[in-house]
């Protein structure tokens, strides 16, 4: 394995503080005056639990120490060398004899001149790793070392484990420091793993990866390795990402195992059981297996007991407790000790637990679907029945995974209809569309046949047309069959819940098709309906709320809300999700209207609660909101991390072409952040995913990813040009028409033109933001510096850094044609101030507005002059501009004059322009 993954030494992160004191320390030993003087602390000893860097950071302070001109020697202590004395000190003076002294005295003068002979005359810097492990020799040595000044010591110790009482006299008596080292937090993780990569991490696969090493700095690393060498960990549009899978190769299992050697066969069998319940409540424990055990795993660290308390109910004293929970002491411990088991014990035992389990006096539901796993994967009894309801709570926990399981093994047992919409809406969550509707296929007729007019058979069909539905159109865009299978159900189901239902997965087809007045009306005759269902409610107000948004009616919008809101409140199971689509709408809203702080505030918000529920779906989309939300901030370096994360975690779960959107806003930030290579990268993976006849309200996204790669490659005509062609045809959503030709003036469009056709969209718009872009387009058509400075106030008031720095240039750029010198001064400044928040970010109006230099050119000079300096010929500008040679040499003389330069390699210098990436790196 190459590249710094396989360094033998990670990088240290999140120690610095420590790393200081250990520094501090050394040099207090090194400045002790002579032994005549009172003894300073000279060293100390880090405790820790076993695998959190104490390791790492003495190695990182010895180099240091080493750097610095101390003479450094390195020991490790381990069990067998405490079966010999002195054997552990013995490496650091090979030579020293230690044998025939009759005292102990004698052999520590001995020894210390030994160390002074062979280091010379700076005291020595011992590093004694695992120095819990010393024998009674070697510990009384070292303290006398240290005392003597001989050496300035720095020791690990593994905290919890007996210690020698010469180690503790080190730090209770000071004459070293004692350094308590906490487990790393999961963002000092996540920012160790990264660094050790070279390169990002999806942010779930770092949360996943955090739960299963435990902060466990050691096995991260080797958790890490492993999955790299079984390619569960690899390198995916330009970000690490994990499928999940704990690899157990040879060095993995010998990591962990370490700590499980020694177990006897019942010790092993105990944990075993614990590893398959955990967390597994003690009283079931204890009839499974022996107290005294158990005790004793819980001693070695092995396992520990995690209490659980609840609110006082009223009228009650004190907590109510309920039944300890028993957990492993590593979630690896369970991976590795069921590995070495074998699969016919693990049986067994799965067995045994789920007995015990289901002889509790009350079960809940997560009880319930542990047991009816257990007992499917060992074999045993379990009917269609309880594997449905098991896979109903783990759908509700969302574990795809396990539900799809539950439900295919309660479909094989005869589980019928509910079971087999159970095993789509799983295969649904886990993009296997194609799975999904091979089992509603199978079994349309028996749904259509059902005449059971009760609830029950009610939410039949409703699960069965949302599966489906999701399947068909939003998983394998297939709008026409989507369509011709709610027109079956229709035709064979005439009551009002059903075609009311049935014309709320109608709206959602239309749309998502761009047909969004169309989809107001349907929706529009479904609410007006005093008979409408509250499930039906539900679906047609949130699809005419959503095309209301898109038309930019975001006012309009609200009353919907309050009613989603109203509905989300009553707490009824399947109206749940009313709230949060209220509230993710609401966002919209802000976005429409510029609210780049608010909006990102929120979203961040949204993300800390979602981390808690497993709704990696959810989660997926929350992240794609606040990229984009980034986006228009214009901080496209943290636009990047996010997105990366939102489309590894969409890999897993997309719905509507979500992922292709999130890559085409990848590839934005990866533009505006100069990366031009990685932002085609990102621009052909969304090409890549069938998006044909998915949401049109993404297609914006899709043309902005061009326009900038065009900017990248220095295209400024062909940009403008992209954008103002996708604003022509971009159809019902006015909001996005808004967008595009904002764009096309950002990169150079005719600001009358623009501003003339953006003054329509102002009209039939409720949002913000097409009124502020057409006061924008004006102010540039008028060269008017002062009501562009306004405008630097209301974009930079919303969090729009971005778009205020570059209107702050052109307002420069204004004021200095209208000879306002202060405020053109007043504005670049301004401007500078405003770009330095940006991350970099580089737009035309940014790098040629606020260049004094470059302002002088004209737009076909400006790209010429651009291409130039990143080392295309004249001939390629000709091919590519499909301009004349004749004609690009002009423009460069022009452009050498006003730039006041005589070569071609001065372009690049002052255009801030480098060479083009080789054909070869693209």
């Amino acid at each position: 394995m190459d590249g710094p993954v396989a360094q033998r030494e990670w990088p240290l992160v999140a120690r610095q503080e420590e790393l200081g004191l250990l520094t501090e320390a050394v040099a207090a030993g090194a400045a002790t005056p002579s032994a005549s003087e009172p003894v300073a602390p000279a060293g100390a000893i880090i405790f820790a639990e076993a695998g959190v860097g104490k390791t790492r950071l003495m190695r990182e302070a010895v180099a240091m120490a080493a750097d610095r001109g101390h003479p450094t020697a390195w020991t490790t202590a381990t069990r067998s060398s405490a079966m010999t004395p002195f054997s552990a000190l013995v490496p650091v003076v090979p030579e020293a004899r230690l044998d025939g002294h009759d005292a102990a005295l004698s052999l520590h003068r001995a020894f210390a001149e030994a160390v002074a002979a062979r280091y010379g005359s700076r005291r020595l810097v011992l590093a004694v790793d695992d120095a819990q492990l010393l024998d009674n020799g070697s510990a009384g040595l070292l303290l006398s070392l240290v005392l003597s000044q001989t050496v300035t010591l720095l020791a690990t110790v593994r905290l919890g484990e007996p210690v020698d009482d010469a180690v503790t006299i080190l730090w209770k008596d000071g004459l070293c420091r004692r350094l308590d080292l906490p487990p790393f937090a999961p963002a000092e993780i996540g920012d160790l793993v990264r660094r050790a990569l070279g390169g990002d991490m999806a942010q779930r696969d770092i949360e996943r990866l955090v739960r299963v090493s435990a902060g466990n700095a050691l096995f991260t690393r080797e958790l890490v390795l492993a999955a790299i060498d079984t390619g569960s960990l690899r390198e995916v549009d330009g970000i690490w990402r994990w499928d999940g899978r704990v690899p157990l190769t040879p060095r993995l299992v010998d990591v962990v195992s370490q700590r499980l050697e020694g177990l006897t066969a019942e010790q092993r069998t105990a944990l075993g059981l614990v590893a398959i319940g955990d967390p597994l409540p003690l009283p079931v424990a204890e009839k499974v297996t022996d107290v005294i055990r158990l005790a004793g795993l819980e001693g070695a660290g092995l396992l520990r007991i995690e209490e659980q308390t609840v609110a006082t109910p009223s009228g009650a004293i004190g907590p109510t407790v309920t039944p300890a929970m028993l957990r492993l002491g590593h979630p690896l411990y369970g991976e590795i000790l069921l590995g070495q088991l074998g699969a016919v014990e693990t049986r067994r035992l799965m067995r045994t637990v789920a007995d015990a389990v289901e002889s509790q006096p009350s079960l809940t539901a997560d009880d319930a679907m542990r047991i009816a796993s257990w007992r499917l994967e060992a074999g045993g009894d379990v009917t269609a029945e309880a594997l449905l309801a098991a896979a109903a709570t783990a759908d509700r926990r969302f574990d795809n995974a396990l539900a799809e399981r539950l439900a295919r093994g309660s479909l094989e047992r005869g589980g019928g209809p509910p079971a087999a919409i159970a095993v789509a809406r799983a295969a649904n969550g886990q993009n296997r569309f194609d799975a999904a509707e091979a089992v509603l296929a199978d079994v349309e007729d028996a749904v259509l046949a059902t005449d059971d007019w009760s609830a029950s058979g009610m939410d039949l069909r409703r699960a069965y047309l949302a599966a489906r539905s999701t399947a068909l159109f939003h998983g394998l865009s297939r709008p026409d069959e989507a369509l011709a299978m709610l027109d079956r159900m229709a035709a064979r189901h005439r009551d009002k819940p059903t075609l009311h239902h049935v014309a709320g997965y109608r709206t959602r087809v239309l749309i998502d098709g761009g047909r969004l007045q169309e989809a107001v009306e349907l929706a529009d005759e479904v609410l007006d309906d005093p008979d409408v269902d509250d499930t039906s409610v539900l679906l047609c107000a949130s699809t005419k709320s959503q095309a209301l948004i898109d038309l930019g009616l975001t006012r309009s919008a609200a009353p919907l809300h309050e009613r989603l809101n109203a509905l989300g409140a009553e707490y009824v199971p399947g109206l749940g999700q009313a709230g949060i689509i209220a509230a993710l709408q609401s966002l919209q809203c802000q976005y429409y209207d510029g609210r780049a702080t608010e909006l990102i505030s929120q979203l961040q918000m949204y993300d800390d609660m979602l981390a808690a529920t497993g709704d990696e779906g959810q989660r997926g989309l929350v992240w794609m909101s606040l990229g984009l939300a980034q986006l228009l901030r214009g901080t496209p370096v943290s636009a990047r991390r996010t997105l990366r994360s939102a489309v590894a975690t969409l890999s897993a779960w997309d719905f509507a072409g979500n992922r292709a959107w999130a890559l085409a806003m990848l590839a934005q930030a990866e533009a505006l952040s100069g990366d031009v290579v990685s932002a085609r990268r990102a621009r052909q993976a969304s090409r890549e995913i069938d998006v044909t006849g998915r949401i049109v309200r993404y297609d914006p996204d899709f043309v902005t990813a061009d326009a900038l790669i065009a900017v990248a490659d220095g295209h400024l005509t062909r940009a403008a040009e992209i954008a103002a062609a996708g604003a022509a045809v971009v159809g019902e959503p006015h909001v996005n028409r808004a967008r595009l030709l904002h764009l096309a003036l950002r990169l150079g469009a005719a600001p009358a033109e623009i501003a003339g056709q953006l003054v329509d969209v102002a009209a039939v718009t409720e949002c913000d933001l097409p009124t502020l872009y057409h006061a924008h387009a004006a102010g540039l058509a008028s060269g008017d510096g002062v009501a562009l400075e306004s405008l630097v106030d209301e974009f930079e008031s919303r969090g729009m850094w971005l778009v205020a720095a570059e209107v702050a240039a052109q307002a420069s750029a204004a004021h200095a044609r209208a000879a306002v010198r202060a405020g053109a001064a007043r504005t670049a400044a301004r401007s500078r101030s405003l770009a330095m928040r940006c991350e970099g970010a580089r737009t035309p109006a940014l790098t040629l507005e606020n260049d004094s230099t470059a302002a002088a050119l004209s737009r076909r000079e400006r790209e010429v002059a651009h291409l130039a300096a990143t080392g295309l010929t004249n001939l390629e500008i000709a091919q590519q501009l499909s301009l004349s040679v004749r004609t690009v040499e002009s423009h460069l003389y022009q452009s050498f004059a006003k730039l006041g330069i005589s070569h071609r390699e001065d372009l690049s210098g002052v255009l801030g322009v480098g060479p083009a990436a080789s054909p070869e790196n693209q």
